[in-house]
């Protein structure tokens, strides 16, 4: 591997890393502190899309990095706004037991609600702002966390045999009643399949892009972060604990961890998010909204 293609590869792995590491590290801080740390985010996010319209023109290399660097940001500010509870939706209370499918989906989704369409308006905002750019880095880098958070909470809520449990904060732990059972479904093998394909076509237009050009750097980038949701998918079949990467993330004289939500800026999802959703059992094995086996 050449060194115009490992770059975009490990500033990749570097930005989600720090990023995810710095939104569990705010997310434990005392809620008392969340408004203003929500202030000065917003400020940053405003800054960031400044800096999208700004780089617009720019068909470059560093171009595409600050674009990529812009989108992770304004995501995180979407996922730091859910983890403190300010972006979530109006339904705050655990999942009622003996629901249809139809109606649990219906209650799951008011608990998100308003924090999906606010990522929807933004991304709207982004593509009106870098549709026509030379550098549309940042506006895709949106779209795919957004993308790739989506799959990643849908395959939670039908279900999966094996999710991180840890680290959700403690207003936001009534969430685990509305994710599914521990179980492989079909919908995950194809979620998993679609997602390595648009992985696998990213990286091959990025290894076959000019080397040096704009192009190259911006599917470098993009390509490893899908291939990072794609790991974080995988791991939702795999029996490891992968929360225990993120400990270092979390301040000492933060209250203990309950299972939960792993706020990755991918899974948020998200995970998030882009995140990772962890599944949490309730009593006896059982979900408060039971699902019917498939």
């Amino acid at each position: 591997m050449t060194f115009d293609a490992a770059l975009p590869v490990f500033a990749a792995i570097l930005v989600w890393f720090v990023s995810t590491g710095a939104l569990l590290w705010l997310a434990s801080a005392p809620r008392a502190a969340h408004a203003a740390t929500m202030a000065i985010l917003s400020v940053v996010m405003a800054a960031a899309t400044a800096g999208v319209v700004l780089i617009g023109p720019e068909a470059s290399v560093a171009g595409a990095f600050a674009g990529f660097v812009f989108g992770v940001t304004i995501w995180a500010w979407h996922e730091a706004a859910f983890l403190f509870g300010f972006l979530t939706g109006p339904r705050r209370s655990e999942c009622p037991p003996g629901l249809s499918p139809w109606r649990r989906f219906i209650a799951a989704s008011e608990t998100v609600i308003a924090h999906e369409v606010a990522i929807a308006l933004n991304a709207a905002l982004l593509v009106v702002l870098s549709s026509s750019a030379a550098n549309q880095t940042a506006m895709w880098t949106f779209l795919l966390l957004w993308g790739m958070r989506l799959s990643a909470k849908a395959n939670i809520f039908v279900g999966a045999p094996h999710l991180s449990d840890e680290l959700l904060p403690e207003r936001l732990r009534y969430l685990k009643s509305y994710f599914g059972p521990k179980r492989i479904t079909v919908f995950f093998a194809a979620t998993m399949i679609l997602i390595t394909i648009i992985t696998v076509a990213l990286a091959a237009a990025a290894l076959a892009a000019p080397a040096g050009a704009q192009q190259g750097a911006s599917l470098g980038l993009l390509a490893t972060l899908a291939a990072l949701a794609v790991l974080e998918h995988a791991l939702m079949a795999a029996p490891v604990r992968d929360a225990a990467l993120w400990t270092w993330a979390r301040r000492r004289d933060a209250a203990p961890a309950t299972p939960g939500y792993v706020p990755s800026t991918l899974t948020a999802a998200q995970p998030a998010t882009l995140a990772r959703s962890p599944l949490a059992a309730n009593g006896a094995g059982r979900t408060a909204c039971p699902v019917p086996p498939t």
